[in-house]
Order: structure tokens, then sequence, then C-alpha cells
């Protein structure tokens, strides 16, 4: 990738709004992360149920989306985390998918 992006927006049926900084982008515009798109998280369920579409991409957003939600509640109650810290919780949140 040669562009620079500082963070998106990603909308999310489940998250509704998924915030990716600027390590987050990169992380979800690497191949490896790409091509979660194309494997299926449920298998061959949607030969039986149509709607069971869900790829191992959009789980492993909603795993990122779960990880920040998680240091939110946690700043919420006075736990407080270093910034590295957190930016590699999320990150291995979405790498552990790409495995």
């Amino acid at each position: 990738m040669t562009h620079s992006v500082d963070a998106v927006t990603v909308r999310d049926p489940l998250w509704n709004t998924i915030r990716l900084d600027a390590v987050a982008v990169r992380i979800v515009d690497s191949a490896a992360f790409q091509r979660l798109r194309y494997i299926r998280q449920l298998g061959l369920a949607h030969l039986v149920y149509p709607g069971a579409t869900h790829t191992r991409f959009e789980h492993a957003l909603g795993a990122m989306a779960l990880m920040q939600e998680a240091q939110a509640v946690a700043a919420a109650v006075g736990v407080t985390l270093r910034v590295p810290l957190e930016k590699r919780l999320e990150g291995a949140a979405a790498v552990d998918e790409a495995e």
C-alpha cells in the first residue's frame, strides 16, 4: 500500500461502528487479513440457511470491536492500560484470525 490513512470507520450490523486507527487500517489492508473475506465462519451452513454468510473477515473485525469495548469498560472502572498494550491487544485479536 502506498497511501496513508489516519483512521477509518466501518459500519457493522452487530457493533454499529468500528473505528480503526492507522495501525488497524494497515492490518486490515494486509493480504493475509483480506483473504479472510473468502473463508466462511459457518462452513457449509449457508447451503441450508441462506442468511448464514458470516465470514472470518467479519468475525475478525468483530473481535477487534469487542477488544475496543473491553478496553472502554476497563477504563470506565479505573483500570488503565498503556496505549501500546491496547493497540497490541487489538492487533492480536485481528491477527489471530488471519493465521
